[in-house]
């Protein structure tokens, strides 16, 4: 009896940290005003930040926005008498297919530029915000707590990147997956896409302190929890919207989350609320959470078979149409997606 009051104790201290740590980067995340300090010191950064709005705000979400209160019922009453010969359902039926090709033929290539484009400017904001913050401080802005080591040679570079991207796509594809579990998929898709955001955030400022992928992956599975907290706020800000209209409001906002992470101390957060803890008597125990361990497994074995899986579809290749084809269905598919969301 006393072993299991003594595990539910334990179990209980464990929850209060981690409701606290999630608070903790729930809060942090609020914490828009750090941008400011950037903006006044660099006015680089505020023209970067100014250029995901516009790109993303006015053209991006300008255009859903168009089409979502301009053209669609602009064509509404235009095909209005059609109904009188094709029923509702062929009216309805001719405005998908107009909204379909709205989305393949201009909104998706919108959005693959803008995206492109928004990455690039991504990282351009985060080695301002962090040039800035070693000018200021004297010493490298770094994620662990280890000191920043030198930089790697050019293709151990090239190799972390690789897995950098392969990961992150086998994560959001788990992520999807999970999101299609019954009953308790959207609140699982909520979870992880907040880690995701999350992760996203941080990532620039500690890929730019020269550290190694599983050291920041590491770091952020112990601190799972303040990290979970930070997420939350991105996703809150758009788990309301449609595909297009989540990716456009995420990219707009997307910048100041980069610059609120170059200012946030995870680690400094962890220490004080733990030391809070510990000094009001109770046991503090947040064991890390391995998030990231499927995706890590799923990501090495396919770059293991990476080349051995190019070898194979040697005929695609060589059939140069099958190949077109294949990917101009796979876009229509994912346009078509875009206008079911």
């Amino acid at each position: 009896m006393a072993n299991s009051n003594s595990r539910l104790l334990r179990w209980y201290h464990a929850c209060r940290v981690a409701l606290l740590l999630w608070f903790a980067g729930f809060k942090d995340a609020l914490c828009i005003w750090r941008c400011v300090e950037f903006f006044v010191h660099d006015p680089r950064i505020l023209r970067k930040t100014g250029e995901c709005f516009g790109l993303n705000g006015a053209i991006f979400l300008g255009s859903i926005l168009l089409w979502d209160y301009g053209l669609a019922p602009g064509m509404r009453w235009m095909l209005g008498g059609l109904r009188s010969w094709a029923g509702p359902t062929g009216a309805e039926a001719l405005i998908a297919l107009l909204k379909a090709t709205f989305v393949v033929w201009w909104l998706l290539p919108v959005y693959c530029i803008s995206f492109a484009l928004s990455c690039v400017w991504y990282q351009e904001l985060a080695e301002l915000a962090v040039r800035w913050m070693r000018a200021q401080s004297g010493q490298a802005a770094a994620a662990p707590p280890a000191a920043a080591g030198k930089r790697a040679p050019l293709l151990d570079q090239m190799a972390q990147e690789l897995y950098r991207v392969v990961l992150f796509a086998v994560f959001y594809l788990q992520v999807c997956l999970l999101g299609l579990v019954p009953y308790v998929g959207p609140a699982l898709y909520g979870v992880m896409v907040s880690w995701l955001y999350a992760l996203y955030s941080f990532d620039y400022r500690w890929g730019l302190s020269n550290r190694r992928l599983p050291e920041r992956i590491a770091f952020f599975q112990q601190h799972w929890a303040f990290f979970l907290g930070f997420g939350c706020v991105c996703t809150i800000a758009t788990c309301l919207w449609s595909f297009f209209i989540q990716a456009a409001v995420m990219a707009m906002v997307y910048p100041l989350f980069i610059l609120v992470a170059c200012k946030s101390e995870p680690l400094r957060t962890y220490q004080r609320v733990v030391d809070r803890e510990r000094a009001a008597g109770r046991e503090v125990s947040v064991a890390p959470l391995p998030i990231f361990l499927a995706a890590t497994r799923a990501t090495s074995f396919i770059l293991a078979h990476f080349f051995t899986v190019l070898q194979v579809p040697g005929w695609l290749l060589r059939n140069r149409a099958l190949l077109l084809g294949s990917l101009a269905v796979a876009v229509l598919v994912f346009g078509l997606y875009a206008v079911a969301a």
